[in-house]
């Protein structure tokens, strides 16, 4: 099922940011009029080569040759599926993290959301910030969410039942109950947020737990997305992955799966994008400085996703096994 980048599902909820967003650097308070929005995103385009960006992801598009069903790529009959299939939503999932953490980091660490017992919650023992995400994920759960084999609930143990009829998935990847989400929970708390933000309390308690759950549920569906990258991979060298994954050599089917170009390519990307999303602008175009460094998100991609989508990689492959697909098709 399709969803839209997670911060802008959150503003389902919450239309408006309720609290004062802090002026957190003073250059910005002398800007005067803006010029048009076209001519300043272009301008940020030309100084980023994000025109060539843009024509790669045009031709990934026409490349694809696996079309959407309900949001989940659908090989023809009788095709695996491809890593080509794949591209275009990865870089659509890296779009949506960057815009969700220049969004975060526009208020302090408030580091009173992440601490249980923080903020008084009646009936509720966990952080702030886990009970809104909590909260929320009770309501996507009512209309379906969490069926789809693309989405990972961080509560799913207390979930409603969904409203709406089930939707008939395609199986493009097989049965598995793969779900890090603590994991990036806590490289998120620990290790994210206090490299995009300012240490300190602002007290935008809300606003930023809101962008909080943006970031989380971005970071959560390109990670676990990682389970379609392995079913492509698998398909292209089936033989190869089937001898480590009777061995249970993790080791080997991490090697097998790494493939540094690739990484050295996706972190330039996202260099690209960061700069061009989180630049700076006043009435005179685009500045030399930025809401997030762009070295930063390249460098939470370089640390914790690339690594935890590795993982998810490497669980979904042992599943493969144990769910008595290996060696054949889907």
């Amino acid at each position: 099922m399709p969803w839209i980048m997670s911060f802008v599902n959150t503003r389902l909820f919450f239309p408006v940011c309720w609290e004062t967003t802090r002026n957190y650097r003073s250059r910005r308070r002398n800007s005067t009029k803006i010029k048009s929005c076209s001519t300043l995103v272009t301008q940020c385009c030309e100084s980023t080569n994000m025109n060539e960006l843009s024509t790669r992801t045009r031709v990934s598009r026409r490349r694809s040759s696996s079309p959407d069903y309900h949001g989940i790529p659908n090989p023809p009959p009788g095709e695996r599926l491809k890593l080509e299939d794949l591209r275009e939503r990865l870089i659509r999932q890296e779009e949506s993290i960057i815009f969700a953490l220049v969004e975060r980091a526009q208020f302090m660490t408030n580091d009173v959301i992440y601490r249980p017992g923080g903020i008084e919650i009646p009936g509720f023992q966990g952080s702030f910030t886990e009970f809104l995400l909590c909260e929320l994920e009770k309501g996507y759960a009512l209309v379906r969410r969490y069926t789809s084999p693309d989405e990972q609930a961080f509560f799913p143990d207390i979930l409603p039942d969904p409203i709406l009829p089930p939707l008939a998935y395609p199986k493009t990847i097989v049965p598995n109950t793969i779900n890090i989400n603590s994991k990036i929970y806590d490289a998120y708390v620990k290790d994210i947020v206090p490299v995009i933000c300012e240490k300190g309390d602002d007290q935008n308690y809300g606003s930023s737990a809101m962008y909080d759950v943006a970031c989380l549920q971005a970071i959560s569906k390109r990670i676990h997305y990682g389970k379609f990258i392995a079913e492509a991979k698998f398909g292209e060298n089936p033989s190869e992955y089937s001898k480590h994954i009777k061995k249970g050599d993790t080791d080997a089917l991490y090697e097998l799966l790494t493939d540094v170009q690739v990484e050295k390519r996706l972190e330039r990307r996202v260099i690209n994008k960061a700069s061009a999303y989180g630049r700076d602008i006043d009435d005179s175009g685009a500045l030399d400085t930025y809401k997030v460094e762009p070295q930063v998100i390249a460098e939470l991609y370089r640390k914790h996703i690339i690594p935890l989508t590795k993982q998810v990689e490497v669980l979904y492959l042992l599943q493969r096994l144990e769910s008595g697909y290996l060696g054949h098709d889907i």
